[in-house]
């Protein structure tokens, strides 16, 4: 059985490794093998842990995304406040009222820790919901759309806030530990376990391994760079010989 390089992304480590458990559970016969079977177990064990630490981090980026997306449309209402508040008619007054409440929490409260913003956005939304700004941001084009959209964001971030928790909660231990102890119980362990039985016994350790190393092998295809791939060898062409290069007689 061929070994995981130790190269590999995260993400083609968990495919390989999440086919291996797949192709164990198809042959019956190993199960009854009980240090097989246990060095499976561990396998698993920490092939979850790292799924798990994987899903933390991506949530993570979706937290971050959420959160600058909040971010550019407090931004944008309050640059759209600020504009109506100063038109040179009737409106200014109806700006001038939206301008009021914004100012008590301003465009810095984009630069807030999360918690701190959420609680300020929220604040700020129902300020503007109150019933001396409803007219105003009716009246004034593009103010009720940006409010909506800031609803709409800071839904979407609590959301992602919530996910977050969650995963953070069954995280634990961080995806490179788990990594590099996973590869060491399939290269070290498991590698030469299966490579031994194989070769002693046959069967299904030999089919276990065979599917596996098609596994490895796949995973190593999506990992090589395209600058490395195989390129044919052009053949040098033959030089028409000058008169001049002739041997002479």
């Amino acid at each position: 059985m061929k070994k995981l390089n130790r190269n590999f992304k995260i993400s083609l480590v968990v495919v390989v490794v999440s086919a291996m458990e797949r192709i164990y559970e198809t042959l019956l016969s190993l199960k009854e093998d009980a240090y097989f079977a246990d060095l499976m177990a561990k396998i698993k064990s920490d092939l979850d842990i790292i799924v798990s630490a994987t899903r933390a981090d991506k949530i993570a980026s979706e937290l971050e995304a959420s959160d600058i997306e909040r971010d550019d449309i407090v931004r944008k209402l309050g640059t759209l406040i600020d504009g109506w508040s100063v038109m040179p008619d009737e409106r200014a007054e109806k700006g001038k009222v939206l301008s009021a409440v914004f100012s008590k929490f301003g465009k810095q409260i984009a630069a807030a820790p999360y918690a701190q913003e959420s609680l300020l956005v929220k604040s700020l939304l129902s300020d503007l919901s109150a019933e001396k700004c409803a007219a105003a941001v009716k009246d004034l084009d593009g103010v009720s759309y940006y409010v909506k959209a800031l609803e709409a964001a800071q839904a979407k971030f609590d959301a992602a806030s919530d996910s977050y928790r969650d995963a953070k909660i069954g995280k634990g231990e961080n995806a490179t530990d788990a990594k590099k102890r996973l590869l060491n119980a399939v290269n070290t362990t498991l590698a030469t376990y299966v490579t031994a039985m194989a070769a002693s016994r046959g069967g299904d350790y030999k089919i276990f391994a065979d599917k596996v190393d098609a596994e490895i092998d796949k995973a190593a295809k999506q990992a090589k760079p395209a600058s490395q791939e195989a390129k044919p060898v052009s053949q040098p062409q033959p030089q028409a010989v000058s008169q001049e290069d002739k041997p002479q007689a």
